[in-house]
Formats: structure tokens, sequence, C-alpha cells
């Protein structure tokens, strides 16, 4: 098919495109109204870290510390120790910020922002597969992507995979129209749109590969002669550079060691078969079984030029997505949710290559009717990961509290509580304390850079003095072994004379291995009359303390 060819089939049914991508807008945007939603940030133990980064930017704006930014954020962060500034870029958490300026610092808030850029993803999947083989295809795409374990999954939780997504297919369908059509505006929205994906997300640099392949398969790798690309190409580096060189120079050692040296058991263990085999094996997770099963007939098409040609970008898509991941240290089924818009589309190639022949007018849409119900059913009778009890603690903390106070928390969904607090307390008057802040710390998970600051009762008893917490507020039990952790709860349980458990939250719903547990809320009777004004602790990842 040539370029104009390619050209024409867009603009000649662009009148008409909504009318074939809002009913299916509706039924995604239906379902996930109809199916209950996450009641806390909790998904990952990341989850509310990106909603707490988007109330830190919302506040920000609405304080506009113009003169020390940098002494603003540390100072934030000692007060509400559960941002996830430099560990990821700031694009997410910057749109997050303004909508919550808006429309206040709910989580809902941070999911509605998620579920956006889950539509922008849809809208954009749409236009590229109508450009490649038309409306009745790309609508029938947009439905089988959406309804994917991992999309469906993703784009309920305030995680960054989504808008990374988002912008990854908006850069996609202008890079593509550009080879074909030679717009100076499309190369410069592909560029503009890529440095944005690159903002939320490492993962982007999955795009790089992709270009150039597609670049290669259609051999146009001359378009590099062209001095709007250069341009193009310049514009993304300026947008991008700036927070890349900070992270670098703060953060860079960190995530450096993060790539190539997987914190997770399993990563460490596996073969160089099992790393190359890992994400292919990973699909029917992905997608479902019968979804993958299309997908691999899909496949068998490409034997045709033609239609290799008409699926070149999903081709890009799958390659660039495996080369990228591949040699990462950690591996995880996440990673490759870039390639999921691909596998949509080959599974209705799938569909089609079993339709051929006089029947297909009916027996096409009766499969991929049949395909679309069974992915949606195995997709809505999967597990949903939700956990609950972490608002009602900070509100009884909050509720039996009358000045600025602070409250210790210790447990693994910190971050969770601290948000909490955060929404709770509008004015700002409250402090979360960490346990794995002050008594010790790690980067990721214990198992890595461990290290201790309080190594007997005394020593807790100091720094619980020294800084005077109101509360303290426990997971009950902890999901990992660390006994640092441990000796903090028995120092609770056994000396009444300090601390007298005053409140006991259970924790409802599940999360992987997770569930019945409790918030314990101890109450601290010796109190402090001069404690210590300015918090400080180590910040482990950036090999330096900060302070208040």
């Amino acid at each position: 098919m040539t370029g104009h060819s390619q050209a024409s089939k867009w603009n000649n049914t662009a009148p008409g495109a909504w009318w074939w991508v809002l009913p299916a807008l509706l039924v995604v945007l239906a379902s996930h109204l109809a199916i209950p939603q996450p009641e806390e940030p909790v998904f990952y133990g990341d989850e509310n870290r990106h909603v707490m980064t988007g109330v830190f930017f919302r506040d920000l704006l609405a304080d506009r510390p113009l003169t020390d930014v940098k002494g603003y954020a540390e100072s934030y962060y000692v007060q509400y120790p559960a941002l996830g500034l430099l560990v990821w870029p700031p694009m997410f958490h910057l749109v997050e910020g303004l909508a919550m300026t808006a429309f206040g610092t709910s989580f809902v808030v941070a999911r509605f922002v998620v579920a956006l850029f889950a539509m922008l993803a849809c809208v954009y999947l749409f236009r590229l597969v109508s450009r490649t083989h038309g409306r009745g295809v790309a609508a029938a795409s947009v439905l089988l992507f959406s309804f994917t374990p991992l999309i469906f999954t993703y784009s309920r939780h305030v995680m960054l995979e989504m808008p990374t997504l988002a912008f990854g297919l908006v850069a996609t369908f202008h890079f593509v129209r550009y080879l074909d059509e030679f717009q100076r505006r499309d190369i410069f929205v592909a560029a503009v749109a890529s440095a944005c994906a690159a903002l939320t997300r490492f993962d982007a640099v999955y795009l790089l590969p992709m270009f150039a392949f597609l670049m290669l398969a259609r051999g146009q790798f001359s378009i590099l002669l062209r001095r709007e690309v250069w341009l193009a190409g310049l514009v993304a580096v300026v947008l991008v550079a700036p927070f890349y060189l900070v992270a670098a120079s703060q953060v860079g050692a960190l995530h450096a060691k993060q790539a190539t040296q997987s914190v997770v058991q399993e990563d460490a263990g596996r073969s160089l078969a099992e790393k190359l085999w890992f994400y292919p094996s990973q699909v029917p997770l992905q997608v479902g079984a019968f979804l993958t099963i299309a997908a691999l007939i899909g496949l068998l098409r490409l034997r045709d030029w033609e239609r290799r040609r008409e699926n070149l970008p999903y081709i890009a898509m799958l390659v660039a997505t495996w080369a990228t991941f591949t040699p990462i240290a950690e591996q995880n089924m996440r990673h490759a949710i870039y390639w999921v818009p691909a596998l949509a589309v080959l599974a209705w190639s799938g569909v089609s290559l079993l339709c051929e022949g006089q029947y297909r007018v009916v027996l096409r849409p009766a499969l991929i009717a049949g395909l679309l119900w069974a992915t949606t059913t195995h997709t809505l009778s999967s597990p949903r990961p939700n956990l609950a009890g972490y608002r009602d603690a900070a509100q009884w903390t909050l509720d039996n509290s009358d000045k600025s106070e602070r409250f210790l928390f210790d447990g693994w969904l910190d971050g969770n509580f601290t948000y909490h607090v955060r929404h709770l307390d509008p004015q700002r008057q409250h402090t979360v304390l960490r346990g794995d802040k002050l008594f010790y710390g790690f980067v990721c998970v214990p198992e890595t850079d461990f290290a201790e600051y309080a190594s007997n009762e005394q020593q807790l008893l100091d720094i619980i003095f020294r800084y005077d917490p109101k509360f303290l507020i426990v997971e009950e039990p902890l999901p990992r072994h660390i006994p640092a952790a441990e000796r903090f709860r028995k120092l609770l349980r056994d000396h009444p004379e300090h601390f007298e458990l005053t409140h006991d939250v259970p924790v409802t719903g599940r999360m992987g291995d997770r569930s019945g547990y409790s918030l314990k809320i101890y109450r601290n009777l010796k109190r402090n009359p001069n404690p210590d004004p300015s918090v400080r602790f180590e910040v482990r990842g950036l090999n330096r303390e900060v302070s208040s």
C-alpha cells in the first residue's frame, strides 16, 4: 500500500470516524463505572507514592516557593515521607497536581486522571488502526485492547504505565503518519509526545528502537537527512534533558543498580534462555489465553508482504518492547504493557484468517464478539487487589489530636496512611514519621542495602522521646521478617507504662497474599515537653540526610 493510499484511508473516513470509536469508549467507561473501584491507593506499593506526589505538586503550585524549590521539597518530604520525586519523572504527577488544584486531593481525582489517559490511549489506537486497517478493525481492536487483564487493571489504578502508553501511542501514530505524508507537524507532535512519555516513565525508551525498526523496515532512514527531523529531535532533547540530568546526578547510581541488579530473587536466578523467553511467556497473563491464541494465528498472516507492511507498526511494538525490557534485570509482566495494542490488532488478524471464505461477513463479527466476551469474562473474574482501613486509622488519629501533632507509622503501606493524613488535614498541621526512616532503612526491599539506626530498646525509646509522636501506628503482622521492625513492635507490647493500645483498625480486602491484618494504634504516654522541632533522617537513595 502506498503512502498516498494509506493517507487517503484515514482522510476519507475522518468525518465519521468518531461514530465508530465513541461507542467503544462508552462501553469501556461504563464497565469501569459498573465494577467497584479501589478504595485506597495500595496497588503494588507504588500507587500511594504516585497519588501523594500528585498532592505534592498541587501544594507546590499553591505555595509557589520560587526562591527555594529544593528546600521546599525536602521539608515537604520530611512532613509527608511518601513521595516519588526523582524516582520517577514528573509529567504525570504534574498533570495530577493540576487536576487536584481544580478538584481536590481525593484519590478519585487521581484515578480520573489515569482514566483520561486510558481514553487517550484508546483514541490514538483507534486512529492508528484506522490508518492501517480501517475503522471497523480499529473499533474492534480498541475493545479487545481495553478489556485485556493488564490494560483493564492499569486503567483503574494510579500507576504510570497507562499514561506512558497513551503518550507512546500518540507518538507512534504521528510518526507513522509522518513516514507516509512527510508533514512537518507530525514529526514535531511525535517528538513532543515522546518527550512527554519519557517524562512520565523511564520505560519510554522503548520508542527509540521502535522508531528505528520502522525506518529500517520501510527503508526510510533517509528521513534522517531532513532538517525538521533533527529539529524535532532537538525539541525532545531540550524537554527531557533537564530532568534527566538532575535525576542522574541525584539518583543515577540507584537507577543504574535497579536496571542491572534486580531485587527480586526469581530474576537473579533466571538463565539467559529464561530471560529471553520471559516476556513472551507472560502474554497469556497479560491478555488472556484466547486472545493470545488469536494473536499467534494472526502472526501467520504476516507471511504475505502486504499484510506485513500494514502491520509494521505493530511488529515494531512487539520487537521494541521485547528488545528494550529483556536485558533489564528486573523482569515484570507490567513492563511489557507497551505491546498489548499490537496483540489486540494481531488477534483481529487471527480471527480474519479463520474466517476467510464466503461466510466471513457473518462469521468474523461472531468470532470477534466471542473473543471479546471470553477476554472480558476472564478479566472481570480475576482478583482485584483492594485493601481498606488506612483511611479509618488516619481519621481516628486526626480526630483524637487537638493540635499539630506527629504520628509515627511503621508498615509496608506507610504511603497510604501518609496520603490520608494529608488529604484529611488540608491545613497541613500534622506530620507523619516513618519507622523505616528513624529506626532502620533500606532501598526498595530490606534484603538490599539495609541499615539499623536503633539496635536496642533504649535507642528506640530515645528516638521516640526526641520526636514525641502522639500516636504510634503499626501494621500487625508485617508481610516480611524485619528484626528491627519486630523489635519495635515488641517494645510497644511490653511497655504499657509507655504505650497504651487505644485502637485497632482491621484491614479488609486482599492484595496478593496480604489479608487479615490490622493497624494497631498506640498512644504515647511519656510525652516530651520540648521535642526536637527539626526532624532529620537519611534518604538512602540519595545517600544523604534531609531535615525540616
